[in-house]
């Protein structure tokens, strides 16, 4: 996981490219590769959560406020506005 943010710009942006588990707030998931999600929780929709089965093709973009985010397999880009 690599996260960024820019002096002036308030928006953070989290690499994530790894299987471990992530917990935060954020608004976006940019789909950058194939992605399989082990779990993925959208605090918007009463705490819903996506479990394993579900494969997004890249490119895609997700919204929503999602607070928890672990990947099976791909790559994303998490995204706090």
């Amino acid at each position: 996981m690599i996260t960024t943010k820019t002096a002036n710009d308030p928006v953070y942006s989290t690499l994530i490219n790894d299987t471990a588990a992530n917990t935060g707030v954020w608004n976006e998931i940019n789909i950058v590769t194939n992605t399989a999600f082990t779990l993925l929780t959208d605090a918007n929709r009463d705490g819903d959560t996506l479990t394993s089965g579900t494969t997004f093709v890249a490119p895609n973009i997700l919204y929503g406020n999602f607070t928890a985010i672990t990947l099976a397999s791909g790559a994303v880009i998490a995204i706090k506005k």
